[in-house]
């Protein structure tokens, strides 16, 4: 082998162990990140879960009204005075599992309430009540700011009871 030949080899060998770290000078570190690389490595992050801390369920709770209960309706807002928030109190036998430990009194605000009887402007000592709103329930994790109140009623509803 003459020395040209043996020049050559050299040359060749060399550019061939250039040429993987002239190749991979381009590739990022992460292949699947598109070179965009990460400040923050995945599940290190600020979570966003707790942005909105709470959800709305139903809140059911029925009794009997008696003759413990009071019931205050409420006045609508008119142009010259405010609203006057109503309260209701009976004695609760029976919540949905979003409303266990549910006590009177309940406070509302704008209720819709409704009688079994059409010309009932009152409940009766006899008739059953049911409540119906909504109760905001905190997300696992995260609190409910302590100001805001959780429940709002949004149905009152007194009936005869059933015989």
């Amino acid at each position: 082998m003459n020395l040209t030949s043996k020049i050559a080899a050299v040359a060749g060998c060399a550019a061939l162990a250039a040429f993987p770290a002239l190749a991979g000078a381009d590739k990022p570190t992460h292949p699947g990140s598109q070179g965009q690389g990460h400040a923050v490595p995945h599940g290190q992050g600020h979570s966003k879960r707790c942005k909105k801390p709470a959800t709305s369920r139903g809140y059911v709770a029925t009794g009997t009204y008696g003759d413990t209960g009071a019931f205050t309706p409420f006045v609508a807002a008119t142009d010259t005075t405010a609203a006057v928030p109503g309260s209701l109190s009976f004695t609760v036998t029976h919540t949905n599992h979003h409303a266990v430990g549910a006590t009177s009194p309940f406070s509302f605000t704008t209720a819709k309430v409704t009688f079994d009887s059409p010309t009932a402007t009152a409940p009766a000592s006899t008739d059953t009540v049911k409540v119906i709103g909504k109760i905001l329930v905190a997300k696992k994790g995260c609190t409910l700011d302590p100001s805001v109140n959780p429940v709002t009623i949004r149905k009152i509803m007194f009936a005869a009871p059933s015989s």
